[in-house]
């Protein structure tokens, strides 16, 4: 009896370890993820930022309102709202059915590292368009779309992934 309480305890230690593990690979991954997503609304949806007020096109325009919504305040951290919102949600419904909530865990975070590849990719991609002269010369949104695509792409691969991707299942050792 107290043998077998040693394995039981044994295996709930290792479970919470694993879980804990886990928790922390997400949160990090989760953290670049957000660092990413910042970094991305300023470049690709803030082409003014650095420009003085004088020289930015005319308030009231279209382009204007778009690079001051995304300058500051909320705009600035919409698209990591919407991520980690929308993950988030994904989480929670997939963790109450889950058996296997470890795997859940690396899951997620295994994706979000492959999210994060591909916003970097959507990035290389949209600065090279730009420096090759895809788009002709001059600032703004002309050469940023690429990325905005690829970007909005990425968003729907991973949730999708994120909802129907199973857990890796534990085998019966019958």
């Amino acid at each position: 009896m107290f043998i077998k309480d040693l394995k039981e305890l044994e295996k709930y230690l290792l479970n919470v370890i694993n879980f804990t593990f886990g928790s922390v690979v997400l949160g990090v991954t989760l953290f670049f993820v957000i660092l990413l997503m910042n970094g991305f609304t300023e470049m690709v949806f803030v082409p003014w930022d650095t420009t003085s007020v004088e020289l930015r096109p005319e308030i009231g325009t279209l382009e204007r309102s778009v690079n001051d919504f995304f300058e500051a305040g909320i705009g600035s951290k919409l698209l990591s709202i919407i991520l980690i919102g929308g993950s988030f949600l994904i989480f929670i419904f997939r963790f109450k059915k889950e058996a296997q909530k470890d795997q859940l865990l690396y899951l997620f975070a295994f994706l979000n590292f492959l999210f994060f590849l591909a916003v970097v990719f959507s990035m290389f991609v949209g600065h090279y368009m730009i420096n090759a002269g895809f788009f002709g010369e001059g600032d703004g949104y002309q050469g940023v779309w690429p990325s905005a695509v690829i970007l909005f792409i990425s968003y729907i691969a991973l949730f999708w992934a994120q909802i129907k991707i199973p857990t890796r299942q534990a085998k019966n050792k019958y």
